[in-house]
C-alpha cells in the first residue's frame, strides 16, 4: 500500500495540491501499522526464545538423582544477547514516518499560506479525487480503508493553527527524521539521500516559519531528483 501510493510520485500522477493527502495516509495509518506489526513480531520471537531457554533448563535439571550428583557441574552458559531481527527495518520506518509527517504538515502550511495553486472549485471535486486515489484499498480489511469524511475531519483539525505554527511542526518532523537517519550505522545511499532531504527541508520550514518571503506567494519547487518518494522543497 505504501509503495503503491509513493509510486504515484515516480510516475508523476499527482498534482501538487494532492500531495497533502497522499503523504497523510501513510503518516497516519500505513507506516505506523508496519512499525507496530514488526515490533509485535519481535516481541513474540523474544518471548519464544525465553520460553525455549526456560524449557531447556528444566530438562537439564531433571537428570537421574545419584548420577546427577556425582556428575561434574556444567559451566553455566553465558547469556546470549537476544536478537532483534527487525530492528534495522523498524528504525528506517520511523524515519519514513517522520518524513511523511513532515511533508503532510508542510503541505498543510503551504496550502494555508496561499503558496499552493488550487484548482477552481467549479472544475474540482476533492472527494471524487480522494476516492479514486484510494479506491484500491476499499476492499482491504487490515489496515481498514479511511473514508474522505474521516480525512476531512483530521485535516480540518490539523489546519487550525497558523501557517507559521504548521511550518514549525513540519520542521520538527524533518528534524526527527534527521536524528533517526543519523543514528543508523553504515547507512546505504538511499538513507544518505533521505538524510540530505530531511536536513534541507528542516531549514526551509524554519525559514518560512520566521516569515521569509511573507509577501511572495509563489508555489515552491518540489525536487524529486534525490529520491523518488520525498522531494527537496525549494523556494523560488
Amino acid at each position: 500500500m505504501f509503495i503503491f501510493l509513493m509510486s504515484g510520485f515516480e510516475l508523476e500522477l499527482y498534482a501538487v495540491h494532492e500531495f497533502l493527502y497522499i503523504y497523510w495516509y501513510p503518516y497516519e495509518f500505513l507506516v505506523g501499522f508496519l512499525v507496530s506489526a514488526l515490533t509485535r513480531t519481535e516481541n513474540i520471537l523474544l518471548a519464544q526464545e525465553e520460553y525455549a531457554e526456560h524449557q531447556s533448563k528444566i530438562q537439564s535439571n531433571s537428570g537421574s538423582g545419584g548420577a546427577a550428583k556425582n556428575r561434574k557441574a556444567a559451566k553455566p552458559k553465558k547469556n546470549k544477547k537476544q536478537q532483534r531481527p527487525y530492528r534495522a527495518e523498524i528504525v528506517f520506518y520511523h524515519a519514513l514516518l517522520s518524513l511523511c509527517g513532515g511533508m503532510y504538515k508542510a503541505m498543510g502550511a503551504l496550502t494555508k499560506d496561499g503558496r499552493v495553486r488550487l484548482p477552481l472549485s467549479k472544475f474540482d471535486n476533492e472527494e471524487i479525487r480522494y476516492n479514486r486515489r484510494f479506491l484500491p484499498f476499499a476492499t482491504l480489511t487490515s489496515p481498514p480503508p479511511v473514508s474522505y469524511v474521516e480525512f476531512k475531519n483530521i485535516r480540518d483539525h490539523m489546519m487550525r493553527p497558523s501557517a507559521e505554527e504548521l511550518y514549525s511542526y513540519a520542521a520538527k518532523h524533518f528534524d526527527q527524521a534527521r536524528n533517526v537517519l543519523e543514528s543508523i550505522q553504515n547507512p546505504d545511499q538511499e538513507m544518505l539521500d533521505l538524510l540530505q532531504i530531511a536536513r534541507t527541508n528542516f531549514v526551509v520550514m524554519n525559514v518560512l516559519a520566521r516569515g521569509h518571503q511573507k509577501e511572495v506567494k509563489r508555489q515552491p519547487e518540489f525536487d524529486f531528483s534525490k529520491h523518488n518518494y520525498f522531494p527537496i522543497i525549494k523556494l523560488k
